[in-house]
């Protein structure tokens, strides 16, 4: 433009896979005999086709990984030349489920007239290029070109069509190495180092690497947005402009597609309560309805079961919000949807209008598709669907649960970005050439056990053929020569670099890459505070500070809400203790696949309950010989399987139960064998129910299990299904509240002297016991009391002095060293934000 020119021909540059298909599409359109390749998704399809025979019988949760691990693999071998013969003949599984996916992708690709992917290296190399020649092909980026490149070039090389690659230009950047204290703190220095170069010039094009960016991206995208536009943090729809992430982000994740997804699973099969009130708060609804939403959400919340059907939606808006118009036009545009959508099997595009229409009746997208963003997402999901009806070929007839996952896993595969202008920052997490020059480059997590990458083996290729191909990220020498290669292209594609590095990844002390010793690495910290502290900062000074330690008192002599939870919470911190408790603040239950935790240990009690039962005693343990045992646990084991069936409860699948009963197997009968260990005792009691009185007010308990050693004395254990950790026994915030509380019901009960107390974890490794006790040998991993009346009477006064707390309303934000970790209200006490701990240091 400088120069005067007005026009100038646009260069024809792509991705390597989508020249590769253009080319063949060029091809036939010559005439040259190619079949068509297979779209992305119908090519998903028959890999996940392929991967449901061979797990049909494996006991496996995630077939879908190994589809997409199947077709990798696939590509890998046809990349290298590793024919598909020499893997169907190794003997490992791995290489004959490799092989017979591959025939089958081949063999359904063949009857919808089109190949594979994978296959077209080798139909391009046979292919006639006439339609090509006189063209020039210049190839930049690819490091070592694939032997299947190579024979591309080879085969075409004498038929006047000119293949080139090109080399990176020389290393020319100045270059400095950053240490960082951990790794957050080097993403704030780094993006500190991209707003000071954008500051200095404003047309300046930077280059963020992370190359963990698919675990890490929530946490880069935070610190860039509180550095680089801080006002986009407080508006939930507001897209970044100052930086993007390469690639974008799966078409899934957008607020308007993830909600006709969820809308559409709602009307095809039950869902996880968590999902549900997640649909409730997206952004299509009408404004006016939020209210009667949240309050619907909070219903849900107290259902039972492991998934809801639409019409407990229903049954939300009429028992939450029973005379709020906006509720009740939601609720009349769910049940027309619902009468409009199809039962049966149908084809693709029979599902596509239905679904369109669905969509339609229920009010989406609203006025999610206001902005620009919006409207470009809507188009995606629009196109979307019409792939999704092109299927018919490769679905046929399904069910609507089964075409609403496939659309589902489409949107999830689809790459998408929002078209804007220019970004200044861009973000990937690709170590490799950057091909195109920046103005600076950083590169983050460059730590010695991450760069140079580990070798990686693809577990469905043989690694024998692996490395007799050549392939470099199959060998540390090869990850090596890629990790220089990569290190000399940032080099040469940028005036300045810089290579950081955490010294610090929770405990774990980390050190720099041997390749970053030529230069001194500089200690930097971030010079910037956080947002929520820059905020408090620039407050006016009018603003106060107002302590509010005390609620309502609890009802006198009403017995406390949640038993020993409430006060194990009031030892943890009394605000927590009275949000969660007092105000229902609870943390929703995340929805796992399979069991979750709870029902894991549920169902482990009632297994160690009625062992117990049988057992009675460790003489009757030590009596049984490695056979009886092991049939009395199993018959335990059987019968426990009752607590997967009682009313109300969705019945998990049977692969599920019949992991969680093998599990329970191993579990129990390996801590049968640490029980052989302590001295003489029987068991006195299991799930022993009964009340206490603390600090006034009722207690209703239920004791896991309650032994009696030789001489009377009694030992209470309670069974925790976690992995054992620290225990603070003596301190005056003591942690075993719920032993403490148990020790007290015993004697207030006169059951006996008690001489130990311990948490028995049921897990298949490591340390079983966490105990008390008052002499040696009681129990195993023991601690000894020095004295042990003295310890008893404290825990005592302990409990007394949590109960009158609660009960009185003491609400102050005082947690426990590290409590602050694992709690969910961090938001509503503000501590961090006020300045006396937070998060990492309680």
């Amino acid at each position: 433009m400088q120069r005067g020119v007005t026009a100038w021909k646009t260069p024809s540059v792509d991705a390597l896979g989508r020249w590769q298909q253009g080319v063949a599409s060029r091809l036939r359109a010559a005439g040259v005999a190619l079949p068509r390749v297979l779209g992305p998704h119908e090519e998903w399809l028959l890999w996940g086709e392929a991967a449901a025979q061979l797990t049909a019988d494996a006991a496996l949760l995630l077939p879908d990984a190994i589809a997409d691990g199947l077709a990798r693999a696939a590509r890998l071998a046809a990349e290298h030349g590793i024919a598909a013969a020499a893997i169907a003949a190794d003997a490992g599984d791995e290489a004959r489920w490799l092989a017979r996916a591959q025939q089958h992708v081949a063999q359904r690709a063949a009857a919808l007239g089109a190949m594979p992917r994978h296959e077209l290296w080798a139909a391009l190399a046979e292919a006639d290029p006439a339609a090509l020649q006189g063209r020039t092909l210049n190839f930049a980026g690819l490091g070592a070109p694939s032997p299947a490149l190579q024979r591309l070039a080879e085969r075409w090389s004498g038929r006047d069509v000119a293949m080139h690659w090109l080399a990176p230009a020389a290393a020319r950047a100045r270059v400095q190495v950053v240490a960082a204290a951990d790794p957050l703190a080097e993403l704030r220095v780094a993006a500190e180092w991209c707003a000071a170069r954008l500051g200095a010039d404003p047309r300046a094009r930077l280059l963020l690497v992370v190359p963990d960016l698919a675990r890490r991206r929530i946490h880069v995208d935070r610190v860039l947005r509180e550095t680089l536009e801080p006002a986009s943090c407080f508006d939930r729809a507001a897209a970044a402009t100052s930086f993007g992430f390469e690639g974008g982000a799966p078409l899934a994740d957008y607020p308007l597609p993830r909600a006709a997804l969820e809308l559409l699973a709602l009307l095809s099969r039950p869902l996880a309560p968590a999902r549900l009130q997640a649909l409730l708060e997206a952004q299509f609804w009408p404004p006016a309805s939020a209210a009667g939403r949240a309050r619907a959400a909070r219903w849900l919340r107290g259902r039972p079961g492991a998934t809801l059907e639409a019409q407990a939606l229903l049954q939300a808006f009429a028992s939450a919000c029973p005379d709020d118009p906006a509720c009740e036009a939601l609720a009349g545009r769910l049940r027309a949807a619902l009468a409009a959508w199809p039962s049966g099997r149908l084809e693709p595009a029979r599902w596509a209008e239905a679904a369109a229409l669905a969509l339609d009746v229920l009010g989406w997208p609203g006025a999610g598709s206001a902005d620009s963003a919006g409207q470009q997402a809507l188009e995606g999901w629009r196109a979307l669907l019409q792939q999704f009806a092109d299927l018919g070929a490769a679905l046929g007839a399904t069910p609507a649960a089964r075409a609403v996952d496939v659309l589902a896993g489409m949107a999830r595969r689809e790459a998408f970005a929002p078209l804007g202008g220019d970004v200044a920052v861009l973000v990937t997490g690709a170590i490799e050439d950057p091909v195109v020059r920046y103005d600076g480059i950083w590169v983050c997590g460059l730590q010695a056990d991450r760069w140079p990458q580990p070798a990686r083996l693809d577990p469905y290729v043989p690694w024998t053929l692996q490395r007799r191909a050549g392939i470099e990220a199959a060998t540390p020498a090869g990850c090596l020569a890629l990790a220089r290669r990569a290190l000399d292209a940032w080099q040469a594609s940028a005036g300045e670099l810089c290579l950081s590095f955490a010294m610090r990844d929770e405990e774990a002390e980390l050190a720099p890459s041997p390749l970053l010793a030529p230069w001194t690495a500089q200690v930097r910290a971030p010079i910037v505070p956080p947002l929520a502290s820059r905020l408090r900062e620039s407050a006016p000074t009018a603003v106060e500070e107002r302590v509010d330690p005390r609620g309502a008192p609890w009802p006198a002599g009403r017995a406390l809400p949640r038993g020993v939870r409430a006060l194990e919470l009031q030892n943890l911190c009394p605000f927590r203790a009275y949000a969660e408790v007092r105000l229902g603040a609870e943390a929703p239950r995340p929805p796992q696949p399979g069991i979750s935790v709870f029902e894991r240990g549920e169902y482990l009690h009632r297994v160690l309950e009625l062992t117990w039962a049988e057992l009675g005693s460790s003489a009757t343990l030590a009596g049984s010989d490695a056979a009886a045992l092991a049939a009395l646990v199993a018959r335990a084991a059987e019968r426990g399987l009752e607590v997967f069936a009682r009313p109300g409860r969705p019945r998990p699948d049977a692969r599920s139960v019949e992991r969680e009963r093998a599990r329970a197997l191993e579990v129990v009968m390996a801590l049968l064998a640490r029980e052989r260990q302590r001295a003489p005792f029987t068991v006195r009691a299991r799930e022993w129910e009964l009340e206490a009185v603390a600090g006034g007010a009722p207690l209703r308990l239920r004791i896991d299990r309650v032994d009696e050693f030789a001489d009377g004395r009694l030992a209470i254990v309670d069974y925790k299904t976690g992995m054992a950790r620290p225990i603070d026994w003596l301190g005056d915030r003591a942690e075993p509240v719920q032993l403490f509380i148990y020790a007290l019901a015993l004697q207030q009960r006169g059951a006996g002297a008690i001489a130990a107390l311990g948490n028995v974890h049921l897990v298949r490794r490591g340390k079983s016991y966490s105990a008390m006790t008052e002499a040696d040998d009681l129990l195993p991993d023991s601690k000894v009391a020095f004295d042990w009346a003295q310890l008893l009477g404290q825990w005592r006064g302990q409990v007394e002095r949590l109960a009158r707390a609660f009960v009185a309303g003491e609400a102050r934000v005082e947690p426990l060293p590290d409590a602050c970790k694992r709690c969910h209200l961090q938001g509503a006490c503000r501590r961090a934000e006020l300045g006396v701990g937070g998060a990492a240091g309680g």
